[in-house]
């Protein structure tokens, strides 16, 4: 996806004045704003070319070189404008490496959930053509007053088009032989759509985008924070994702060669803020105790009514959730690994930016998620990035030197999760980070690199100037401080969902990881960074895109749909915003493993 702020554009500010940020969000471009514009995270740094604008604020001169500000590069969640004005920007085309297949791990009879029926209406009976289709179908019709006007016109053989077992459309021909629909992943950071045949079962074509509302927080709360400003916003929220959608969509039937008045059904799943915020529904309850969503059921809109351009009578299907914190993603990927049948004790874990968690063992299920924040997606970091061309994707200990690898062997531009960690465990091996956490000094650190940046104690991994980036690439204290807050939130989820039916680690004989970040992370450095214990290294999974998987197998079985009811029933949530418990352990999990040997 392009970041369209690569080129020079004119905009029009409101009178009176507005921050650069809303007045880019307003024209649909995409500046970076990780902190929601708070002024925390210097990332929407924009380039006025000629105009009016306020004064220089003290958060903006911590965040911008000189070289910036006299280029006239300015934050733009902190910066006001008037009139007219010409902009551009430094950031480059982003190209982000999204995870799009996963794993399924039970075969399935293919029983679609839209089937189609050839209808022959008999020219002499004493039923009104509107019974005859009633009788023949056997099934209770929606869209009544629509299905009832195109009755006058259509021929007397029409195709019926069903929706578990409900009448949703005729088609004027027998178009039998075609029948489409789009599963889609919407995570927090990433989409990701694949274009299914229902005829066959196939995966005709997958796309994938980052989540463009990004630009207006890195996490579900930013996000919620952001909606409650002003209706507007929430409707911006809703828009952003649903133009993704559809220009997803309309780029897979065009791959594909499909027609899109043949796309029947739109199945999503993610978590349940990214749902509330699909529909455009208030999310406020997610944010604030008791965390009460809004629905966790499935629910099923026209997807026209989303300005979703498939069928005329397509649905958009929002699979269910078990929790405000454990949503749809999570239970299509029970499915997804057939895990409602699971007979061995298994971890499934999709770690992010929120960290959910599911064990199941001896025939229980339990689950719980744990807010591992927005370091593990590189965010909030001094250096980090998304996992985009250029990012530092993985850091090796090669004797007494550190080696590193690219995605798209570009350039280094920052650190990605992956990288983050990769770097992090790379250093507790050498002892010059700490089990607290703490940076050694300079004069003790087994390799070169230790410095003061900005006040703080760093590790330098790319010097400035070389390897064509000016500012060079550090992990700072606070850095690794956010590392440790991640990895404690998450070690001490699992840790207590093992104490609670009274398991240990090495009862459990599988560890699916799910998701874009757990796939790229190798099981030596979640063992040095003392997430997991070092019996699980062989036991490891790469699960992938599970969510998109479970998608895709309630759209193509119709069994497996009639599961979700049976696993919201099934499964014990864990819920560890008040537990004190939780509390205690994760101050102590977020030490480090001992780990250190001399380089």
């Amino acid at each position: 996806m392009k970041n369209d702020l690569t080129a020079v554009h004119r905009l029009n500010a409101r009178v009176g004045g507005e921050s650069l940020l809303s007045l880019l969000i307003r024209n649909r471009l995409s500046p970076a704003s990780d902190c929601n514009g708070l002024g925390l995270c210097g990332k929407c740094k924009v380039q006025i070319v000629q105009g009016t604008a306020s004064p220089l604020c003290s958060e903006e001169t911590e965040h911008l070189r000189k070289k910036e500000l006299d280029a006239g590069f300015r934050l733009a969640c902190l910066c006001r404008v008037e009139g007219e004005v010409m902009i551009t920007s430094s950031e480059p085309e982003i190209s982000m490496q999204i995870q799009e297949q996963g794993f399924t791990a039970c075969t399935f009879p293919l029983n679609p959930v839209i089937k189609k029926q050839l209808i022959v209406l008999e020219p002499q009976t004493h039923e009104s053509r509107y019974q005859c289709l009633v009788s023949k179908t056997g099934v209770p019709i929606e869209n009544t007053l629509a299905i009832a006007g195109a009755l006058a016109d259509s021929p007397s053989m029409l195709t019926a088009v069903k929706f578990q077992n409900r009448l949703i459309g005729i088609e004027t021909a027998d178009t039998r032989s075609t029948g489409f629909g789009i599963a889609v992943d919407i995570g927090t950071t990433t989409l990701v759509a694949a274009l299914i045949d229902f005829n066959t079962g196939k995966t005709l074509a997958t796309a994938s985008a980052i989540n463009p509302q990004f630009q207006l927080g890195s996490d579900v709360l930013s996000r919620i924070h952001f909606a409650q400003q002003s209706p507007s916003h929430l409707d911006m929220l809703s828009s952003l994702l649903r133009n993704e959608i559809n220009r997803l969509a309309a780029d897979l039937l065009e791959t594909a060669g499909a027609d899109p008045t043949q796309c029947y059904l739109i199945s999503v799943a993610g978590n349940t803020v990214m749902l509330h915020l699909l529909l455009g529904i208030d999310p406020r309850p997610l944010g604030r105790h008791p965390y009460q969503p809004v629905f966790l059921e499935t629910l099923e809109v026209k997807a026209s009514d989303l300005d979703i351009a498939l069928s005329p009578f397509a649905v958009l299907q929002c699979l269910p959730g078990l929790s405000a914190f454990i949503g749809a993603d999570i239970q299509a990927g029970l499915l997804a690994l057939n895990l409602t049948k699971n007979t061995d004790n298994t971890l499934f874990i999709d770690m992010g930016t929120n960290g959910e968690i599911v064990l199941c063992f001896n025939g229980k299920m339990i689950a719980t998620s744990t807010a591992a924040g927005p370091a593990l997606e590189g965010m909030n970091i001094s250096c980090g990035m998304k996992a985009c061309n250029g990012a530092i994707d993985h850091v090796m200990l090669s004797g007494n030197k550190l080696d590193w690898t690219t995605i798209g062997d570009a350039s280094p531009k920052g650190l990605c999760g992956s990288g983050l960690l990769d770097l992090v465990a790379a250093l507790l091996k050498t002892g010059i980070i700490q089990k607290s956490g703490r940076i050694v000094p300079p004069e003790t650190a087994a390799l070169n690199g230790v410095e003061q940046i900005e006040n703080s104690r760093c590790f330098r991994l790319v010097q400035p100037g070389a390897e064509n980036n000016d500012r060079g690439i550090y992990i700072s204290q606070q850095d690794i401080r956010q590392v440790q807050l991640a990895k404690g939130s998450l070690a001490a989820g699992m840790k207590l969902l093992l104490r609670q039916v009274e398991a240990t680690a090495d009862e459990i004989k599988v560890i699916y990881l799910a998701g874009g970040f757990g796939h790229y992370l190798s099981p030596e450095t979640l063992i040095t960074l003392g997430l997991f214990p070092s019996i699980w290294k062989h036991r490891i999974m790469y699960a992938g895109n599970t969510s998109l998987s479970g998608a895709k197998l309630s759209m193509l079985c119709e069994e497996q749909l009639t599961l979700h009811p049976y696993l919201a029933g099934k499964i014990e949530f864990l819920d560890l915003t008040d537990c004190n418990e939780f509390k205690r352990m994760f101050a102590n999990e977020m030490l480090f493993s001992d780990c250190s040997a001399t380089v």
